[in-house]
This record gives C-alpha cells, structure tokens and sequence, in this order.
C-alpha cells in the first residue's frame, strides 16, 4: 500500500496504516489467492460466495497497488471480509500469525469510528427539517 492510498487522515496515521497494511498483506493474500484457486477448481462454495471472496480479493489488491483509494471504512471493510472468511473457513486457524492483521483491523476500525462520527456529526439531526 502507498500512503497516498489512505485518505481522510493525517500523514502520520496514513503511514502507521501503510506500514500496518504492508506487514500483514502478503499472507492476506496468498492465503485467499490459494483458497479461491481451489474453490474455483473443486466449485465447493455458492456462486454468491465465491463472488464475495473474489470481489475482497480484487478490493484487496487494488488497495494493496494504489489503484484504488479510500478511507479507513473501505479498507477496514476489506480487512474484515477477510477475516471473516478465514474464521469461518479454516479449520484449525493457527497456520499464519495473525498479529498483524488483528493490528491493522483494530487500527483501521478506530479510524472509521471516528470518520462514520464526523459524518453523523455534520448530518442533519432536525426531525423537523425535511430532505
């Protein structure tokens, strides 16, 4: 991930978010690229899916390149997808270390609490007033 990736935040959080990101990304990755080869290969898994995990991968990936930007709620997403997969998949998960990733989630989800508060923030709280 590049620090341009990270938007919404300041350059100090944008490269403790990077640097979180690229410690964790390469096992994300390998892990969910080995899985979707063989889920693709043995169609164990609903279309549906198997569409999800091919979108989290894809949104993994552009986050990863700097081809896709976002804030902390789009990465955080992703993050979560993934985890979500890997717990609900994996047998025995105890084959990559998963400190990294819990850092990264827990980082990310603190950046996009505060994000989703100044939106609610700024929105209009008036039942009176009508959109």
């Amino acid at each position: 991930m590049h620090r341009e990736t990270i938007t919404g935040v300041d350059d100090l959080t944008a490269a403790r978010i990077t640097r979180l990101w690229n410690d964790a990304i390469g096992n994300m990755l390998e892990g969910l690229r080995t899985d979707l080869h063989y889920l693709q290969s043995e169609a164990t898994l609903p279309d549906e899916e198997l569409k999800i995990l091919e979108e989290t991968e894809r949104t993994l990936c552009r986050l990863d390149s700097g081809e896709q930007h976002g804030g902390p709620t789009e990465a955080r997403d992703a993050v979560h997808a993934w985890l979500a997969y890997y717990f609900r998949s994996a047998e025995e998960p105890t084959g990559m270390n998963l400190a990294p990733v819990y850092r990264l989630a827990a980082e990310l989800s603190d950046l996009a609490e505060v994000a989703d508060q100044k939106v609610m923030a700024a929105a209009v709280n008036d039942p009176w007033t009508t959109t």
